[in-house]
């Protein structure tokens, strides 16, 4: 069944509706970006009027601790009220003043420590104060204007919005160093493209969170037409290849993966396409047919894509290479003995075995050609390649609280928090990297069913249940910590399997019920938990009605 007309306009609505609603509120466009080079010494901030100062916020980014002290005059003396001693990247750091009635704040600071944007305070009506003047008596010759020259992009309360979140102060930063002629020293354990990808996007729309943010959004909304077309040709039904793209479009870490400016999102779209390249490769050979070279090429280009991204695409490759020869010895219409068959493959494998390293050192190497622009060579690249093969190595010893094994994942109940803010005003925001538990647990029951069939050499299962393992049992032979945001490679899987469980449904009227009650459940879980995988701010109740369902926000 090839895509038509109406299987077009289906993926597009699908993929339009995802990308407008993953873009909304992705991110700001403006934040404060005039920066103040810190260093010791007295920073006098005066208000407009003299004002009861819940909190001070400083918009900053550091690789060290900023230390300061906040003093206010009382009876012609300065007295301290608050302290910080902090780093950051690209956030709001919040310092609790007490409800102090002040017109002047000293802000004495202690180190040279990165860069201050802004500085912004509220009152205890939680209503912003604005600062009109900011003088020293030791740092004149300094631009401190630039600490409140951006009164009005102070977001109040601070989230998500105007903030950095979990790893993008590692992959934002990298490719913010990369625009700047730097070394990419904040992520050097993983190879360049995902970053170039985020660099690519700053150097066009600018450094803000919807600049590093978008990129993964079109790409995730990408990968729903892709997904359309795997379902139409597993399946060979319209209704199979709607049902998997809903219910990726439903999945909540697709989702959140989607929104957030780390490189996870890139790699599983190489996957996804090359996954897609090598099943119209495998569907001819399970009709008898030889190989096709020109998918396999596009294939492969597709994975070292992902290769490029994450050497962890490296697992579903394998996948597909024992699916090769499973399919060129058991394919119908096959001839001859097992023996026979094999040396048949003989030449296949030997031309794949040579375009398999030629077409991915090619890709590869490209990737880090700008690194090269930073003036390293060929040595410095391989010696790279260790450095970052050593990392994850030593990372055994170690350990993270929000870690989870691999067969916690498929049980949807671990979750990892990629920002919480608890708010003033008893207000909660928060996102968080967790499945949609209607399609994981139906999704893991297909995964299943179709590992059993796949032994039964239907070939659309083995396909499914091929790759699900082989994307997923290496994980248990890794020492280091882990996340559930490992298991994103099979979210796609889930939603295939699931639809090839369910799509012959829709075509009997008095079961396609069923279908429309899937996809509602899913919806509505989707719904419900929106809040916690999109950052809007809610009231705290609102969370602690989600803890009752297990979750633990």
């Amino acid at each position: 069944m090839r895509l038509d007309r109406r299987d077009a306009a289906i993926a597009a609505a699908i993929t339009v509706i995802f990308f407008v609603s993953a873009a909304y509120n992705v991110g700001f466009r403006d934040i404060p970006s005039t920066p103040w080079r810190v260093r010791p010494g007295d920073i006098i901030l005066t208000l407009a009027e003299p004002s009861s100062v819940s909190a001070i916020y400083i918009y900053a980014s550091s690789d060290i601790d900023i230390t300061a002290s906040f003093s206010v005059p009382i009876d012609g003396m300065w007295r301290d009220k608050a302290w910080m001693n902090n780093h950051t990247y690209y956030k709001w750091i919040p310092v609790e003043f007490n409800q102090t009635t002040t017109e002047r704040i000293r802000m004495r600071l202690y180190f040279n420590a990165g860069d201050i944007f802004e500085v912004a305070a509220i009152d205890t009506d939680l209503n912003q104060i604005v600062f009109t003047k900011a003088e020293s008596p030791n740092l004149e010759s300094t631009p401190i204007g630039n600490l409140i020259d951006e009164q009005g992009l102070f977001e109040n309360p601070p989230t998500y919005r105007s903030e950095s979140m979990f790893d993008e102060e590692l992959f934002v930063r990298a490719s913010q160093q990369l625009l700047n002629g730097e070394e990419p020293k904040a992520e050097e354990t993983h190879p360049p493209l995902g970053k170039l990808i985020i660099a690519a996007s700053i150097s066009i729309l600018g450094f803000n969170p919807f600049a590093w943010r978008i990129p993964a959004v079109l790409f995730a909304s990408l990968m729903i037409p892709i997904i359309y077309a795997l379902g139409l040709g597993l399946f060979k039904t319209r209704a199979a290849a709607t049902i998997a793209s809903t219910l990726l479009a439903l999945d909540f870490m697709h989702f959140t993966m989607g929104r957030v400016g780390t490189v996870d999102t890139y790699l599983l779209f190489f996957i996804l396409l090359s996954t897609l390249l090598f099943y119209l490769n495998y569907e001819k050979m399970v009709l008898g047919a030889g190989p096709d070279y020109r998918l396999i090429t596009l294939a492969l280009v597709s994975f070292s894509l992902a290769f490029s991204v994450k050497w962890i695409a490296i697992f579903g490759f394998f996948g597909e290479a024992v699916l090769f020869l499973i399919v060129g010895v058991y394919g119908t219409n096959r001839t001859g003995s097992v023996v026979t068959r094999l040396r048949s493959l003989a030449k296949p494998i030997a031309i794949i075995a040579c375009l398999t390293p030629l077409i991915g050192a090619g890709v590869y190497f490209a990737t880090w050609i700008p690194y090269m622009g930073l003036g390293h060579d060929l040595g410095d690249i391989w010696a790279a390649q260790w450095g970052m093969l050593g990392y994850h190595s030593d990372m055994g010893q170690y350990t993270h609280p929000n870690a989870s094994g691999w067969y916690e994942w498929p049980l949807a109940l671990k979750f990892l928090p990629f920002t919480s803010d608890r708010l003033q005003g008893d207000l909660y925001s928060g996102i968080s990297a967790l499945g949609n538990p209607v399609l994981w647990w139906i999704g893991l029951v297909a995964i299943i069913l179709s590992i059993v069939d796949a032994a039964k050499l239907k070939w659309p299962h083995l396909f499914l249940g091929a790759l699900y393992l082989a994307q997923l049992i290496p994980y248990a032979l890794i020492s280091r910590y882990l996340f559930i945001y490992h298991y994103y490679a099979e979210v796609p899987l889930l939603a295939l399997a699931t639809a090839g469980l369910t799509h012959e449904l829709w075509y009997t009227p008095r079961q396609r019920k069923y279908i429309i009650l899937l996809i509602a459940i899913a919806a509505i879980a989707f719904a419900a938990f929106y809040p916690v995988i999109s950052g809007q701010i809610v009231p705290r109740w609102y969370i602690d009605y989600l803890r009752v369902l297990g979750w633990r926000f």
